[in-house]
């Protein structure tokens, strides 16, 4: 039976690289025409550029030879009676050039694309050619998918066929994981992608990783696409390491919407896995790691930071968030152990090739942390540790760090002109109603509007984390005595408790920071701080969960009713959040 399964799965992988493959056969369209396109400074008007071409599903490479009196023209494409089935973005045409070449995507045969100008009724612009050639990207897209499909039903099949009841127990963990992930990554489904408040900035950086790569960079420095094909240091100055993905996506077909909801896929499926098999080495139970996954990864505050806010960068971070936590347990927690500072190193490290601020933020509350366990920091041993690992993650991190260290010192950037120029930044916390509001909405008022995000923006750490923190409360004060992880849970909640203030307007930022410490203004929204509680009261939460396992053997009902409460807890809040951001979000096709 397992051989014919197995038969039939490599005869139907084949078939399917087969068929996809032979379209590199086939010859690619390629067409020419001259035209004679001229604007004269009047009304803004669109003018379809040559006639209608019919074209089959692929990747299209559109070239115009122009002449413009000012870059506020556009070029781009599109089928009138089916305009579901191709996409680009509207290219601006530099009044440097002349010419410009741009991609579209089809997804189906249209029988009427059509080039189109935007002319804005200001100076002169003329087309005189134009030319549509098919290239191979589409090709290489439906291949890389075929073979992707075929690798994930490998292992599922590997999975589902093992009679090992340890692959079984294997099985059914990565079952609840792809689970989470799939839920955390409902906004994700329909068609055309949802915008965030840094959407535009981060498409940007994907084009830049993917144009860099092009050009011949790697690893990426200087993106090319920025400033009018100037170029920009944006990968000096921003950790680009998981850009990568989205990058190589780019570079065989897939288009930048496509790309960014695949990485944001994945970036869903990172947070739980990663999540997972740190509290998984903390607490030593599946069950628990799952429970503490869930909530981590269905987390408002992250969804936030996923979807309303498109904040790459410390979406990205709250990935090693985990591995940071799992990195002070195994050098404070469990002492005596080799090789222990690894882990804290590796989430350090993860924290600064994604997002600075989230690494500045994490390193500040270690420092708390560090003094207020003082005396367990120096003992030699662990004191030893801790410098292996903020010695290793500089080493292993100085190709980033020393260019990022000389352009903030040297170079007259925004962040260190204008951020870390002492600006208050108190007032832009969170309020205790946004903190712990029970439905938070999914969509915020963006930032630069005048009362942003006051009334609606997902400030909140939700209502699962929220029985959370009564969870802990009550296991602390129960078993306390008697069980000393107890006493962990509620000394993490206390952390967490301390992250909450220091994320509200309450915390006194702007005295601080007229005192003289200046470089904490680079903080710019104390709300941040939330990432931090979020990841402590999930750990809290595993934490109390392991307690109520070992002391209510007999009364297992309870664990599984406190259990299910939370989970419910999570599905409402992260549901209600999805929801009203699917209702309200801006989508582009």
């Amino acid at each position: 039976m397992k051989r014919n399964i197995w038969l039939i799965y490599t005869i139907l992988l084949l078939a399917a690289v087969c068929i996809t493959g032979s379209s590199f056969l086939s010859g690619n369209f390629d067409t020419e025409e001259a035209v004679e396109i001229n604007h004269q400074e009047g009304d803004w008007q669109n003018r379809q550029i040559g006639r209608n071409y019919p074209l089959n599903r692929g990747v299209y490479q559109v070239t115009v030879d122009y002449e413009a009196g000012i870059s506020n023209n556009y070029i781009f494409a599109g089928s009138e009676k089916n305009p579901e089935k191709t996409g680009c973005d509207r290219l601006l045409l530099e009044r440097g050039k002349k010419q410009e070449t741009f991609l579209v995507w089809i997804s189906g045969k249209v029988e009427d694309f059509a080039v189109l100008s935007e002319y804005r009724g200001v100076e002169t612009f003329s087309i005189s050619r134009i030319r549509i050639q098919e290239t191979n990207l589409g090709r290489w897209h439906d291949l890389f998918c075929v073979l992707t499909a075929g690798l994930v039903l490998f292992g599922v099949l590997k999975l589902v066929m093992t009679e090992n009841p340890l692959k079984r127990k294997r099985l059914a963990v990565s079952g609840c994981l792809v689970l989470i992930t799939l839920l955390s990554s409902i906004p994700l489904y329909s068609r055309g992608v949802y915008v965030g408040h840094d959407s535009g900035f981060h498409f940007n950086r994907i084009e830049g990783v993917w144009q860099g790569l092009l050009s011949g960079q790697f690893p990426v420095r200087i993106q090319p696409n920025w400033l009018h094909g100037y170029g920009y240091a944006v990968s000096i100055c921003y950790g680009d390491i998981l850009l990568y993905i989205p990058g190589f996506l780019r570079l065989i077909g897939f288009s930048v919407q496509e790309a960014y909801e695949w990485f944001v896929f994945l970036v869903n499926g990172a947070a739980a896995v990663v999540s997972y098999y740190c509290w998984k080495k903390m607490f030593g139970q599946e069950k628990t790691a799952l429970l503490g996954s869930f909530l981590y990864t269905l987390s408002i505050y992250r969804l936030a930071n996923v979807y309303t806010r498109a904040a790459v960068g410390e979406y990205c971070a709250m990935i090693f968030l985990p591995v940071v936590v799992y990195g002070f347990w195994c050098i404070l927690g469990k002492e005596g152990e080799k090789k222990n500072w690894i882990p804290l190193m590796l989430g350090f490290s993860g924290l600064l090739q994604t997002h600075i601020l989230s690494c500045e933020i994490t390193g500040l509350f270690s420092i708390f942390l560090c003094l207020i366990l003082i005396r367990r920091v120096l003992k030699k041993e662990n004191l030893l540790a801790l410098i292996k690992a903020a010695a290793g993650t500089l080493c292993i991190n100085a190709w980033f760090l020393v260019p990022f260290l000389e352009y903030m010192l040297r170079e007259r950037l925004q962040i260190n002109q204008v951020v870390l120029a002492g600006e208050a930044i108190q007032e832009l916390g969170a309020g205790a109603e946004q903190i712990f509001r029970v439905f938070a909405h999914g969509t915020g008022i963006p930032m630069m509007l005048e009362g942003w995000g006051q009334e609606r923006f997902p400030f909140a750490v939700g209502l699962s984390l929220q029985f959370g923190m009564l969870l802990i409360c009550w296991v602390w004060f129960k078993y306390r005595k008697k069980n000393p992880q107890a006493g962990q849970a509620g000394f993490l909640l206390l952390l967490a408790g301390v992250s909450i203030i220091a994320a509200s307007r309450y915390f006194p930022w702007d005295i601080l920071i007229a005192s003289g410490l200046g470089f904490l203004a680079s903080i710019q929204f104390p709300w941040r701080f939330l990432g931090i509680a979020t990841v402590l009261l999930c750990t809290g939460c595993c934490g109390a969960f392991g307690v109520l396992a070992e002391e209510m053997k007999g009364k297992t009902w309870i664990v599984r009713s406190c259990i299910m409460c939370l989970l419910a807890a999570s599905v409402v809040s992260a549901g209600y959040m999805a929801v009203t951001y699917l209702d309200t979000a801006e989508r582009i096709e």
